[in-house]
């Protein structure tokens, strides 16, 4: 029966390794994510500087009035806080991964190896593998609230963006509606 006990521990390990994989390729993911929405803001901040001009702006409140240039100012607002936003759960370093190093499981092992063999029983190694287990399940929850934070700030930064396009297509159009005139 205990080496059963051990063949299930055995399980519960593999799965644990694999859940912490998952998650730190969901970190890897949400990074990527993360790169590519700023990168597209940046892309956004560099085309609405380039477009403005003293001029231009002049014109774009003599046309529309203080609200036009609102919309732009807001825009920019928009993808820089997209950009800071990515930043943040770029740098997001809160990440766990010492509770499954070797250091964490070092102690445990050299006392059981400082045992004799024959007290090494299956009951000694499955208390040694439930330790073992625990230490993983605190490392993956730790992962996974990191992934959450990171997931919630790049979403955040995804709706920056979107909403940061809507009002610079606007506020482009006016501006360039009222360069067309002047």
């Amino acid at each position: 029966m205990p080496g059963q006990r051990l063949q299930i521990l055995d399980g519960l390990l593999k799965t644990a390794e694999r859940n912490f994989e998952a998650a730190v390729k969901h970190a890897a993911t949400v990074d990527d994510k993360a790169q590519k929405t700023s990168g597209l803001a940046g892309i956004f901040l560099a085309v609405a500087f380039g477009f403005i001009k003293p001029e231009t702006l002049a014109a774009l409140r003599q046309q529309y009035g203080g609200l036009s240039l609102g919309l732009l100012y807001g825009a920019l607002f928009l993808f820089v806080t997209t950009v800071i936003l990515c930043l943040r759960a770029m740098w997001l370093r809160k990440v766990p991964s010492g509770g499954v190093s070797i250091a964490s499981q070092e102690l445990a092992a050299d006392f059981l190896l400082t045992l004799p063999e024959t007290d090494l029983d299956d009951e000694m190694m499955a208390a040694y593998k439930e330790n073992e287990v625990e230490v993983w399940k605190a490392a993956i929850e730790e992962r996974s609230k990191a992934n959450v934070e990171k997931t919630r700030l790049v979403h955040y930064a995804q709706v920056c963006l979107t909403v940061g396009i809507l009002v610079a297509a606007v506020s482009m159009a006016l501006l360039g509606y009222a360069a067309a005139v002047h």
